[in-house]
């Protein structure tokens, strides 16, 4: 009789473990598009940003520094800056120092 309460126990612990390992089916053939935010912009040191962009930065954004820069082949540049409470902004500038929006 103990070995028949045994077995039962051992057979239902058995079914428990099984079903708990069933794994959901994952949909490998999803089809994703990537549409290219950075428009061909290429990093760029921070002392070879322009200084009129240094000065539009310094005066209308005074908490920010900056942080990272980049620039693509119209002489747009894409800054990235971060405010004092570690925002991150990211801003673009043409190399007159003139705001340009980016969609």
């Amino acid at each position: 009789m103990k070995k028949l309460m045994i077995t039962a126990l051992f057979a239902v612990a058995s079914l428990t473990v099984a079903q708990a390992q069933e794994t959901a089916s994952i949909d490998t053939n999803v089809e994703t598009t990537i549409k290219a935010t950075t428009q061909d912009f290429v990093a760029v040191d921070l002392k070879n940003v322009p200084p009129a962009i240094l000065k539009a930065v310094t005066t209308d954004f005074e908490s920010a520094t900056l942080a990272k820069a980049w620039k693509n082949e119209k002489n747009e540049y894409k800054l990235e800056l971060v405010s004092t409470d570690d925002k991150v902004i990211e801003v673009y500038a043409n190399s007159k120092g003139e705001w340009i929006k980016k969609e």
